[in-house]
């Protein structure tokens, strides 16, 4: 009864948006990759904020709520959904392997097709058109690439934005994503908390 109480209060803080849902989590942000109805990017803006530490302000990249990150080993070419690093969503670092860089954006392009194809709304349609559209072999030359080339290159995570509204806020995206989370092909059980069938 107990775990059960326990499971029931983290639904309900998590439906007031106090507490990330399974297969959700905070990631640092630092620039929004804003781009227009037909996914071209038109410029990418700095998300970092002011925050008090105990002897100075510091700028520092924002948390926000986002689809929970995958793992990666080594040089494994694993795209998260919606956000990343330049290497997947923009196709090139400094680590000196574009090959890599160029097979890490064609991953990533593949997962959000994947994932959002069948899905009609201005957003997936927004994004899946950027994905469709950028040139990877031109994009350190973008005009909204340029001024922050550098910071990009240093690992700095990225996020959609669609005409002012960030992709992960679209219903029919979270919707997408948390049936894709929930897909195991592995052993499913009830859980003996929640009830629910899941993955062992």
């Amino acid at each position: 009864m107990i775990l059960q109480a326990l499971t029931k209060l983290y639904e309900d803080l998590a439906d007031q948006g106090k507490l990330a849902r399974e297969g959700w989590a905070n990631a640092k942000i630092s620039y929004a990759l804003c781009i227009d109805r037909e996914g071209n990017l038109t410029q990418i803006v700095s998300l970092k904020q002011e925050e008090q530490s105990e002897k100075e302000t510091e700028i520092r990249p924002r948390t926000m709520e986002l689809p929970a990150a995958v793992k990666r080993s080594g040089r494994a070419v694993r795209p998260n959904f919606l956000w990343d690093n330049s290497s997947y969503l923009l196709g090139f670092d400094k680590k000196g392997d574009p090959e890599r860089s160029r097979k890490c954006f064609e991953a990533s392009r593949a997962f959000h097709h994947e994932l959002l194809d069948l899905i009609a709304s201005e957003t997936t349609r927004a994004i899946l058109s950027f994905f469709d559209r950028w040139d990877v072999q031109n994009a350190t030359e973008h005009p909204a690439v340029q001024p922050v080339y550098d910071e990009l290159c240093k690992g700095a995570n990225l996020v959609f934005r669609v005409n002012s509204s960030f992709a992960q806020k679209d219903a029919a995206i979270r919707t997408a994503w948390q049936a894709h989370y929930e897909t195991d092909d592995g052993e499913k059980m009830p859980c003996l908390i929640t009830g629910k069938n899941g993955p062992v």
